[in-house]
């Protein structure tokens, strides 16, 4: 009869061993899945913000360690695409200032040829009506 008394005391000793074990795993679990998940929340932040130097920081070879390997190269991409455009727009500002000041150039040889060709025509009206006086001048 001892016997019998001992095994469901056992057995309940057994189950609550197994039920702390069960409960540190989900725990240890919990705690490293929202550390994770922490980490990439606070990366999706940062780079909500701007930050494009932002990364998740998280090395797992699970679900969350992929999702954030993917954040970190999508921040990377998007760092990139954004110094391209700035790089862009520098080249089109350069050759819009370029494009005005040959435009100013133009215009000023513009004018002093207007300029050149008024004193020409004053030339030439004058030669004219010197040919014409010493046409009158010779009839």
């Amino acid at each position: 009869m001892n016997r019998t008394k001992q095994r469901p005391e056992r057995q309940a000793l057994w189950l609550a061993l197994a039920g702390a074990v069960v409960l540190y795993a989900l725990c240890a679990l919990y705690m490293g899945l929202a550390s994770d998940l922490q980490s990439v929340a606070h990366a999706m932040e940062q780079t909500t913000r701007g930050d494009l130097s932002a990364r998740a920081g998280v090395n797992g070879r699970d679900e969350v360690g992929s999702m954030a390997q993917s954040l970190d190269r999508m921040v990377l991409t998007l760092s990139s695409m954004v110094a391209d455009i700035r790089s862009n727009a520098a080249l089109v500002s350069h050759a819009g200032q370029s494009l005005a000041a040959d435009n100013r150039a133009l215009s000023e040889r513009t004018e002093q040829q207007a300029a050149n060709l008024e004193e020409t025509a004053a030339s030439v009206e004058q030669i004219f009506a010197t040919v014409q006086s010493n046409a009158q001048v010779a009839s």
